[in-house]
């Protein structure tokens, strides 16, 4: 759910159903930042914010591979693709 008013995201997960939040607006989002990243199917509950670490490639290529996994095969992604989303991220630049 989101809380526009307070810029607040809550969620919970069906394998993790103890609510989680984040606040949007204890984020940096200036070029100038070092990117974040949070596993969502982590077990933490409540305030995350203080959760989320330095962006690595390698860890987010760890996060991508599991969750193609846990579809169980509902979606078939060969490797190609899933290696392919996976570098996407390497293309990304900030405008600022």
């Amino acid at each position: 759910m989101y809380d526009i008013t307070n810029k607040k995201v809550y969620y919970k997960t069906s394998e993790r159903p103890a609510q989680k939040n984040f606040s949007i607006s204890k984020f940096n989002f200036t070029c100038s930042t070092e990117p974040l990243i949070y596993n969502i199917s982590g077990s933490d509950a409540g305030d995350l914010n203080k959760k989320f670490t330095s962006f690595s490639s390698g860890q987010n290529r760890t996060i991508l591979k599991t969750a193609f996994k846990e579809t169980g095969g509902a979606i078939n992604i060969n490797e190609q693709l899933q290696n392919a989303v996976a570098d996407f991220v390497e293309t990304v630049r900030c405008g600022g």
